[in-house]
């Protein structure tokens, strides 16, 4: 993998600016994994690997065509099966393999062997996302050029504008199991804190821009409060205070020290992988060219910002700026389709984005492009 060079900033009151590499083998192979996640492995498989050391990697489970409970069903007993292979190989103490076995003991390195029990016990499946990620490559395109600027203007690295790639594949419309919403999936409560509204008919957490200016606030009092920028992204998973108090127990902010020796009930797979997952996202939508074929590329939404500056209904603005129901909800992904639906009134102050006068024609292709990347 080659190295990933990344602008980062270092906090002193100010930001100043500074280049720092991570080689470490640990992150290495941890980045190695989420490229193969990202470009290799497709939605129809999954793979069955070691929770600890991801780059352990035992089996990968087809599944094309399966319906949900099916495709479950089979990865669900190809990870037991796995885990019964490891707990043969220990109780064997490695002797006597049977070719299966042997199969499974030969994914481990060598220098992974030595903790068996920890292989064991780390058996876990992740599912590819190779066509979900080239579809957020796809969509990325609309509005990173703005939200790049906006972390500039923050005096932010612009490379955090890929970390989207890893909350919600760029899917503007995403709604979580557990309540987050938009491009970097706010939760309603930090959202809030973050100066979103979230109403009856308008949600800001779905507006790019609104949205992308919250979380260059959230990042960068993480940065504040963590002095690390692989643990301030880390902390966007995770919440920044539990590794602020331990950081402060062991007495360094060293990432590679702080993710090995860390251990929090709600400190998941996820939240230890989401640096090494965002660094992959960035090195492979930098580079999607060498990863996806099919992608075009795709010019920047251009648009005009207006304030309301009284109570207005859905109608009206559509009226006033000649947008069918389809170009505003584009243009406006934060006012909800049942606000459209029922002509709700708009409260004052929102914002809405209409086309640039001279842009029209080029978003209106855009449009019929951005709908050809399913969410």
């Amino acid at each position: 993998m080659k190295a990933l060079l990344i602008s980062l900033f270092l906090f002193s009151g100010v930001y100043a600016q500074a280049q720092i590499k991570y080689e470490s083998d640990y992150l290495k192979r941890q980045v190695s994994f989420w490229k193969q996640i990202y470009t290799v492995f497709s939605v129809d498989q999954t793979i069955i690997h070691d929770r600890f050391e991801p780059s352990i990697i035992y089996k990968v489970v087809d599944h094309k065509n399966y319906l949900h409970h099916a495709r479950k069903k089979k990865v669900i007993q190809s990870l037991r099966e796995v885990r019964r292979l490891l707990q043969n190989i220990q109780k064997k103490r490695f002797k006597n393999m049977t070719s299966k076995e042997k199969e499974i003991f030969a994914q481990i390195p060598l220098e992974h062997r030595h903790n068996f029990i920890k292989r064991v016990k780390g058996v876990k499946y992740q599912q590819g996302m190779k066509e979900k990620f080239q579809n957020g490559v796809g969509r990325s395109y609309l509005y990173l050029k703005h939200i790049e600027e906006i972390l500039e203007e923050k005096g932010l690295p612009k490379e955090l504008a890929y970390l989207p790639h890893v909350e919600s594949s760029f899917n503007y419309k995403a709604y979580s199991k557990v309540g987050a919403a938009g491009i970097w999936q706010f939760m309603r409560g930090s959202g809030k804190q973050y100066g979103l509204k979230i109403g009856r008919y308008v949600d800001e957490r779905l507006d790019p821009i609104k949205a992308s200016k919250a979380a260059a606030r959230m990042l960068k009092d993480n940065y504040r409060i963590l002095k690390s920028w692989p643990l301030a992204v880390t902390a966007y998973n995770h919440g920044p205070y539990g590794l602020k108090k331990f950081i402060n127990k062991i007495g360094t902010n060293d990432f590679e020290v702080v993710m090995n020796t860390y251990k929090n009930r709600s400190f998941s797979f996820a939240s230890r992988n989401f640096y090494a997952s965002f660094l992959a996202a960035v090195e492979v939508a930098q580079d999607y060219h060498s990863h996806f074929k099919k992608i075009e590329d795709q010019a920047s939404l251009e648009f005009e910002t207006l304030k309301i500056k009284k109570h207005t209904r859905v109608k009206t603005l559509m009226r006033k700026y000649s947008l069918d129901k389809k170009k505003f909800k584009f243009f406006n992904p934060h006012i909800k389709y049942k606000a459209i639906n029922l002509n709700a009134v708009i409260p004052r102050g929102t914002l809405i984005r209409v086309p640039e006068k001279k842009q029209v024609a080029k978003q209106e292709e855009q449009a019929r492009r951005f709908s050809a990347f399913r969410s």
